[in-house]
């Protein structure tokens, strides 16, 4: 299933792109316009303050007013809190540079229809890479590759899983979700109906194909009571009867469940309560995917 939805993404949208340049590597540059209560920005002409103090499309920009940023979350946020001229630290062509900017204030509306506010604003964008669109041919040979791709991503997920479960109770009792969290049901829920609701339906393709993916991958996970931990049992019994039979012995009887259960009930307890937390996190802080 998850395959196909690849493959559909490819033909209607166009696969995204893995290979993205840096985080804070700036895009298009150019003017400053205020936004509309229904996060819409009004025409502008000229250029914008970022333009005109002379930086360009694919500088990186390493620090704001001499604080370090790493993601365009912190790039923005140090930003629009700037109340007067600053300067951006960045690189171009391998040498470090920077530039003084004075930004210009705009309205904004962090919600849709709800209280706005003033910021600064320089005028850039976020750089990256657009999807590659295949025809139906092409699509098939790009899906799969997609997937392999995506197949990775998964397995890196799944490892981490243990190591969220602080950032999910961080976000449980207060503090800011990360965005890269593992969701429940409810949550994924959630944000298919956003995707859906904006109209983004190659990110709503996208979230049901990792979703299929995931599911499936976690399901082969070497434990009962998981379809992957019976298949283990059965790879296990194969194993002993063909050095049994070397030995001139007979097969093994089957293994015993019974013995194994103080392990599935383990397993059983641990994963309920991730859920349950995954589940509490997604209602009391979800991820936002808009603002």
């Amino acid at each position: 299933i998850g395959y196909i939805l690849i493959v559909i993404l490819a033909v209607g949208w166009g696969l995204p792109r893995f290979d993205q340049p840096p985080e804070t590597q700036l895009g298009k540059l150019g003017c400053v316009s205020d936004m509309t209560a229904d996060q819409k920005l009004l025409d502008c002409t000229g250029s914008g303050p970022a333009q005109s103090a002379g930086l360009q499309q694919g500088d990186k920009v390493t620090k704001v007013n001499d604080v370090p940023i790493k993601t365009w979350k912190e790039f923005r946020a140090e930003t629009e809190k700037q109340t007067g001229p600053f300067t951006y630290t960045f690189e171009r062509d391998g040498k470090t540079m920077t530039a003084p900017v004075t930004p210009k204030m705009a309205v904004v509306y962090p919600e849709k229809n709800g209280t706005p506010k003033t910021v600064a604003k320089v005028g850039v964008g976020q750089d990256f890479y657009g999807p590659v669109q295949y025809n139906v041919l092409s699509a098939i040979p790009a899906a799969g590759a997609f997937t392999g791709q995506i197949a990775a991503r998964t397995v890196e997920s799944l490892a981490q899983m243990p190591s969220k479960v602080v950032d999910l109770w961080h976000a449980v009792t207060g503090g800011t979700r990360d965005p890269e969290t593992p969701v429940s049901v409810y949550g994924a829920s959630k944000i298919g109906g956003e995707t859906a609701e904006h109209g983004l339906w190659s990110m709503f393709i996208l979230t049901l194909a990792s979703l299929n993916f995931f599911l499936g991958a976690f399901n082969l996970l070497p434990l009962l009571p998981l379809d992957g931990g019976h298949m283990a049992v059965v790879i296990y019994e194969k194993l002993r009867n063909v050095f049994r039979n070397r030995k001139g012995l007979p097969d093994g009887a089957p293994v015993d469940y019974l013995k194994l259960l103080p392990a599935t009930y383990v397993v059983v307890v641990l994963g309920g309560a991730y859920m349950i937390l995954t589940l509490v996190a997604d209602i009391v802080n979800p991820v936002k995917l808009f603002p």
